[in-house]
């Protein structure tokens, strides 16, 4: 988890640089309540996993996060030639 973690901050850190703050804030936002807190009631509700359900949606909504961050990464920052 740590690993995909470390990938959004750099990501995020390198917008926030370009000036992109906005859309980091976008993508946090969506990624918590669209992905993070559905995951953690479907395996906590629905799979009954309890505390690993837990972790597993945290972990699904980190790496919803990482994956739209560095999506956004990749449309927004232009290599210099």
């Amino acid at each position: 988890m740590a690993l995909i973690m470390v990938a959004e901050l750099v990501y995020a850190a390198q917008l926030r640089a370009l000036g992109d703050t906005r859309g980091i804030i976008y993508v946090s936002v969506l990624a918590a309540f669209c992905g993070t807190v559905p995951a953690a009631w479907f395996f906590v509700d629905v799979l009954d996993l309890g505390l690993w359900g837990i972790f597993l949606g945290l972990l699904l909504g980190w790496i919803i996060r990482s994956s739209a961050v560095w999506v956004r990464f990749q449309r927004t920052a232009k290599p210099s030639a």
